[in-house]
């Protein structure tokens, strides 16, 4: 009797976003999960319609996602929230929607997405699988979820490769052409501190730059200005502000930290060009991770993934590079080969999903 093959079928998993458009980390986890195949990828968004920045726009096997109306009848479901909802927790509208979700996934898997600039401040239910970017050990209002990174995509990787084949020698000059925007509060204290000290040493390009020349710039300069997001001192631990906002339950549950490992934490940490700088092997200059208790899945090492920031010695920063430097002319473009390799290795799409969804186990 020949034997029979076993079919196996092919998991359903449901992107469903809270807004108008996709996320960029969604976008890259659909393009994780298209690779590793075995997986048939549904949104209900045209996922050409994607929330992106600068290199890093997903569209590589893009197309292989259809889109329909959710009917729940996905294997496992993918929320991608989209919306700031910290001032919103006690929205009826928000209450049914996670109140839905809690039902749903007692039946099948529901992943929690969210990157939004105030996932600091939002108490997710703790009863979900949540994944949020930002992720901070010194004030957590998640201790459930999961830390995730903004995201590498299919098509920066591939971008890099080509400027990458084409680079020129590293020139001795830091990129610092971050756009002007609000709530930037660590941009504006290091360009009054740590910049002018890196000027003794270092040519600042500081001028605007269309993305072909920015991509350009990425790999024949020696370093680039990688960080972002702002500082935060919780109200709670002020008795004039806790006072104040005694009746205002929106403003104590946004601020309601079990601890706060330090008076002052930074939120909103992550960013866009620390991913474009690893990828294109171009130094980062980023705080440091352990010391202001950020958090990935797996972190880069300091001085050799990536050039650490330590608001309490500056100096230091200037002074370590133009020693490394003077004990060996490559420091830099090793430094920034070692972070490609380590980006590739823990941040790829396809080790993005693996890690992000458990797929072995799911």
């Amino acid at each position: 009797m020949p034997q029979e093959k076993l079919l196996i079928r092919m998991k359903n998993i449901y992107f469903y976003s809270t807004d108008t458009k996709i996320s960029h980390t969604s976008a890259c986890l659909m393009q994780g999960l298209i690779l590793l195949g075995g997986y048939k990828i549904f949104s209900n968004l045209d996922v050409s319609n994607i929330d992106s920045r600068g290199l890093s726009t997903p569209s590589i096997h893009l197309s292989e996602v259809s889109v329909k109306n959710h009917d729940n009848s996905e294997d496992i479901l993918i929320v991608d929230e989209r919306r700031e909802i910290s001032s919103k927790i006690f929205d009826p509208v928000f209450i049914d929607f996670y109140n839905n979700l809690s039902i749903i996934s007692q039946i099948k898997r529901v992943v929690v997405l969210s990157m939004s600039d105030d996932v600091n401040l939002t108490a997710f239910p703790a009863n979900l699988e949540v994944y949020i970017a930002h992720f901070n050990s010194q004030a957590n209002l998640n201790p459930h979820a999961k830390p995730l990174p903004i995201g590498v995509s299919l098509d920066i990787i591939q971008k890099s490769e080509n400027y990458l084949k084409n680079s020129k020698k590293r020139s001795k000059a830091i990129i610092n052409n971050f756009n002007i925007t609000l709530n930037q509060s660590i941009r504006a204290a290091l360009e009054l501190s740590l910049v002018p000290l890196l000027e003794s040493e270092f040519q600042i390009l500081a001028e605007s730059m269309d993305n072909d020349e920015y991509a350009e710039k990425l790999t024949s300069s020696c370093a680039i200005l990688a960080y972002g997001g702002s500082f935060y001192q919780n109200h709670l631990t002020y008795k004039y502000l806790r006072d104040l906002n005694e009746h205002n339950p929106i403003a104590l549950a946004m601020n309601n930290f079990a601890a706060l490992g330090k008076r002052t934490a930074v939120f909103r940490w992550d960013s866009w060009r620390f991913w474009e700088a690893m990828i294109f092997a171009c130094p980062a200059i980023q705080l440091d991770f352990e010391k202001y208790g950020f958090v990935f899945p797996v972190i880069p090492t300091p001085w050799k993934h990536y050039i650490p920031v330590e608001f309490s010695d500056l100096k230091a920063i200037k002074d370590t590079l133009a020693d490394a430097l003077n004990h060996n002319e490559d420091y830099l473009y090793e430094l920034g080969l070692n972070a490609r390799s380590w980006t590739l290795e823990n941040y790829h799409p396809t080790m993005y999903a693996q890690r992000v969804l458990d797929l072995n186990g799911a």
